[in-house]
């Protein structure tokens, strides 16, 4: 969002119940706060009054003052999306600091009172939050946090405390929490089913090694899983055609094979996200050597067998040797798979 006066806007919105036409000035209900000598006031403004009387001063645009990260257009156009199309809620607070321009005033400690103009709040937490409110054509109440007294110094500070104190919600919990709320699309959809059946399947080798949350780095979480198999949804495997259940039963067997060659001891690693991964990585090689082989007939028998032929000189001792870097790995599996006969396809 660029620092630029907005006073000849010609769509200012000056409808709102709260807008003075003879100041031209907004005026809405506030309560003051005090926390270790700051003073600041919460209300709630129109979203498109924001979007109007709001600006940031980013560290490209002004190296000595500046402070915010630049702004994701995309980011802006999706949260407008959310709240035009998808209905959605936003109850997060902006944080905003009034600058000179806007004259603020606080009347009786009840309410605040601000000049209608384009640079009258410097954003300190929300930025693609007012831009996307900017964006939407819906128009929606939004929590403000008001600073009306803060220095330069105060606004950099509070800017980075805000940003540094919050700790970030897991990606494999924000995974999990999608399927609660139904908001997945096909892959997720059909990624989160494929990890359910391996979390919850008494018939499943990595029962009791998963995490569904995230939080246990020990287990293997909904991120690092759905990592190693969307390359599967495509190419010559195709999982995105076949059924949760399908996908399930021929990826068991596969790893199940895996914990038959005993000189492995593959069930202490199986889980690790690295070695998951990889195990993923050379699926479709394994799936077209077995193919010419046994003709489709995928066995755990058959996986064994093919396993056996590509792995059977490798050790437990050279897997954990490898096991922490993800291109050695994969480099090791793969070396493995074509030091063997070539398949002419």
């Amino acid at each position: 969002m660029k620092s630029k006066k907005h006073e000849n806007n010609p769509n200012k919105s000056t409808s709102h119940r709260g807008y003075d036409h003879a100041t031209d000035r907004f005026n809405f209900s506030v309560n003051r706060m005090e926390q270790n000598g700051f003073v600041f006031y919460t209300t709630s403004i129109p979203s498109d009054v924001l979007g109007q009387t709001c600006f940031v001063t980013s560290r490209y645009e002004n190296a000595e003052e500046g402070f915010q990260r630049n702004l994701n257009l995309n980011k802006a156009q999706q949260i407008a999306n959310y709240i035009d199309i998808e209905k959605g809620t936003i109850p997060t607070s902006i944080i905003l600091s009034a600058q000179p321009l806007a004259d603020a005033k606080i009347k009786l400690r009840k309410t605040i009172s601000f000049k209608n103009v384009g640079n009258a709040f410097l954003v300190i937490d929300g930025q693609h939050r007012v831009w996307g409110y900017k964006l939407a054509k819906t128009s929606i109440r939004v929590p403000v946090v008001i600073y009306t007294e803060l220095s330069k110094e105060a606004e950099a500070r509070i800017f980075i405390d805000v940003n540094s104190k919050q700790t970030p919600v897991p990606p494999a919990l924000l995974l999990d929490i999608k399927q609660l709320a139904q908001t997945q699309d096909h892959t997720e959809a059909l990624l989160a089913n494929v990890f359910d059946l391996f979390y919850s399947n008494p018939e499943s080798v990595i029962i009791g090694k998963m995490a569904k949350a995230g939080g246990d780095n020990k287990k293997l979480n909904r991120v690092n899983f759905n990592r190693a198999l969307k390359p599967l949804l495509k190419g010559y495997v195709r999982f995105e055609n076949k059924s949760p259940n399908n996908i399930f039963e021929l990826l068991n067997t596969y790893l199940k094979a895996f914990l038959n060659l005993e000189y492995l001891q593959m069930n202490n690693h199986i889980a690790k996200s690295n070695v998951f991964y990889t195990l993923m990585f050379i699926f479709p090689e394994v799936i077209k050597k077995l193919y010419y082989r046994y003709n489709k007939e995928y066995s755990l028998d058959n996986f064994t067998a093919v396993l056996n032929e590509s792995f059977g000189d490798l050790t437990e001792s050279k897997l954990k040797a490898n096991i922490s870097n993800i291109k050695s790995l994969k480099d090791l599996f793969l070396k493995k798979l074509e030091e063997q006969e070539v398949i002419k396809l």
